[in-house]
């Protein structure tokens, strides 16, 4: 999202712009979190996971990790590898659910060393 005053970038969760200091869009939402812990596991490990939220790429994820995001209260569509992966889930954060907790682990395909993430657990 770009500041409206300025242009400038702001990143998910700024309350106020880094250019010019106006209050951004983020500045009276709630923000709960997004949790995912990726299994240790010999498959696959060398393979890192993209995490998108709703379609945005939010990083990558490596064998054992665990990445934290912060997002609006709302509905959200989280992916794992690429967008419209059947690897996906739609969450809802709210003041009765503040924060999700996603499990994935390596799912090798036909024997291929193309892994695929597979969600195990979300709580």
């Amino acid at each position: 999202m770009k500041c409206k005053k300025c242009g400038v970038e702001v990143t998910v969760g700024e309350k106020f712009c880094q250019g010019c200091g106006a209050k951004t869009e983020y500045a009276d939402m709630k923000f709960g979190k997004i949790i995912v812990h990726r299994k240790s596991n010999f498959y696959g490990c060398a393979i890192p996971f993209k995490i998108f939220i709703d379609e945005r790429e939010m990083g990558t994820i490596s064998n054992g990790e665990t990445l934290t995001f912060d997002v609006p209260y709302g509905t959200h569509q989280v992916y794992f590898n690429k967008i419209g992966d059947k690897a996906n889930k739609e969450i809802t954060l709210s003041d009765d659910k503040r924060e999700i907790k996603f499990t994935i682990s390596t799912n090798m395909w036909r024997m291929s060393f193309v892994a695929k993430a597979k969600i195990k657990k979300v709580e």
